[in-house]
């Protein structure tokens, strides 16, 4: 490993189960990830559905405190809706009889449509299945009425998106980000909110002692600051999101990008956490 050696893993499911054994250690959850996006052949997309299978099983095997997570496009979602969803319903099933919850990660803007469609009517036969909502989006808000009380996991957003569906200054991200957190936190239930911003972070501590219907978790990328982030562990359900395999060029590629726009974001957490 390179580059690539902070923000993944390993390249193997063993590398996955022990980090998240150590992690799981320090009383934080893991959320497993097998690399991968926008397949386009079904021999692919059978390799992925295999693969989580494996997830799932050793989740179960080592009594590891893990959900999953995966993109519908790494199982077919860009040519096919039908095949994501059969996959996606193979994955979820066998996951519901281990007890592991699925969250479906973010997409591009183009595919978020089809997404949503495929997840509620997973979402209509299994209780263990939640979605990223995207809130540099501007449809974001249309998304999450459409969502109901279903389990959402509240990110920014990674990908380069045109002016017309997307934000594109920080301020007007971190404003949409913060009215759908605090939506969030009145709606109640199960929700996450993924973002290392010590200001959002702050504020979202604050908004969850005083919704206490709120079961709320708080997830961290692997590789951006952990030892500062393990330590809330103590008194927040905080979750580590654990990616491995091969296929991490994309991945690290869009993490690097935001090392570099948020590098002053990431100094001010010494005075606010």
């Amino acid at each position: 490993m390179l580059q690539e050696k902070r923000w993944i893993a390993g390249y193997t499911l063993a590398s996955g189960v022990a980090r998240c054994r150590a992690l799981n250690r320090h009383g934080v959850r893991c959320l497993i990830n097998f690399l991968g996006e926008h397949c386009k052949d079904v021999e692919s997309c059978d390799f992925g559905v295999s693969e989580y299978s494996r997830v799932i099983r050793a989740i179960k095997n080592n009594k590891l405190d893990a959900a999953i997570s995966f993109k519908l496009s790494q199982l077919g979602l860009g040519f096919s809706a039908g095949l994501a969803l059969r996959n996606a319903e193979r994955i979820i099933s066998l996951a519901e009889k281990s007890g592991v919850f699925c969250w479906l990660d973010g997409e591009k803007s183009e595919l978020t449509g089809r997404e949503q469609k495929v997840f509620l009517k997973l979402r209509a036969k299994h209780a263990n299945v939640g979605i990223a909502l995207i809130a540099g989006l501007r449809d974001a808000p249309r998304q999450l009425a459409k969502l109901g009380d279903t389990p959402v996991r509240l990110v920014k957003g990674a990908y380069e998106e045109q002016e017309s569906v997307a934000f594109t200054t920080r301020r007007e991200i971190d404003a949409a980000f913060g009215e759908l957190m605090r939506l969030l936190f009145q709606r109640g239930g199960r929700f996450a909110v993924a973002t290392h911003d010590p200001a959002f972070l702050k504020q979202a501590f604050e908004l969850e002692k005083e919704n206490k219907k709120a079961k709320v978790e708080y997830q961290f990328l692997f590789g951006v600051d952990d030892a500062r982030f393990l330590k809330l562990a103590r008194s927040h359900c905080i979750v580590f999101y654990v990616p491995y395999g091969l296929e991490f060029h994309h991945y690290v590629r869009r993490r690097l990008e935001e090392q570099r726009r948020f590098r002053q974001t990431s100094k001010q957490l010494v005075r606010h956490l």
